[in-house]
Parts: C-alpha cells; sequence; structure tokens
C-alpha cells in the first residue's frame, strides 16, 4: 500500500485495476490513492467499469476509438 501512495507507479505509466467484492472498500481505496496523486500532481481519472466498457464501445462506434484510448494516456 506504501508503494501505490508514492505513484511511483504512475510515472512509470502503469494502470491500476481494483477488483474485488462488493463492500470490500474498492471506491474507497481508489479515490484515496487518487487523491494523493492529485496532491502530488497528477490529474486522475477514475471510471467504474461498466462505465470504461461503455466508453470504448462507444467510441468504436463513432470511430473516436484511438483518440479515446491516447486520452486515457494522459
Amino acid at each position: 500500500m506504501a508503494a501505490l501512495l508514492e505513484c511511483d507507479w504512475i510515472a512509470k505509466g502503469q494502470n491500476l485495476l481494483h477488483t474485488g467484492s462488493c463492500g470490500s472498500g474498492k471506491t474507497w481505496l481508489s479515490c484515496a490513492i487518487g487523491h494523493t496523486a492529485c496532491i502530488k500532481g497528477y490529474s486522475v481519472r477514475y471510471y467504474r467499469i461498466s462505465r470504461l466498457l461503455l466508453e470504448l464501445t462507444q467510441s468504436k462506434t463513432d470511430g473516436s476509438y484511438s483518440k479515446f484510448l491516447n486520452s486515457l494516456n494522459r
């Protein structure tokens, strides 16, 4: 956990995906890590998987898929 809060993984271009059962604290943990990243000057995006998959599907349909993928890497 301490290594995640140092945010070195962001500088390396890595992503973070939390999985687990309902009520296990995934959202709370994601928000805490995101908040720390913001304090360190990083931009943060939070997606529920259902919303991310919807946006990916829509971007494939309207032809903006590669633009959307590039926006995730900023």
